[in-house]
């Protein structure tokens, strides 16, 4: 579960979505966050524990590097 989790932590800083989505470069095909949590979700995983242990944190690193203007949102 935990690897689960950080790959998921991975994708979202990522800005890998899912499969389709070709972050970083060359990673097209392979999960991203939209797959991660429906395997989570299949392995009855509740979506609080999904949301709590593997997308908040990562969701969080994201607002810190966006705040010290380490990242930012294409227009």
């Amino acid at each position: 579960m935990q690897e689960l989790f950080e790959e998921m932590r991975r994708c979202i800083a990522a800005g890998k979505a899912d499969a389709d989505t070709d972050l970083p470069p060359g990673s097209a095909g392979q999960p991203g966050v939209a797959e991660l949590v429906t395997t989570a979700l299949a392995e009855g995983i509740d979506a609080a524990t999904i949301l709590r242990e593997g997308m908040l944190p990562a969701m969080g690193a994201v607002g810190e590097r966006f705040a010290a203007n380490e990242i930012f949102i294409p227009e």
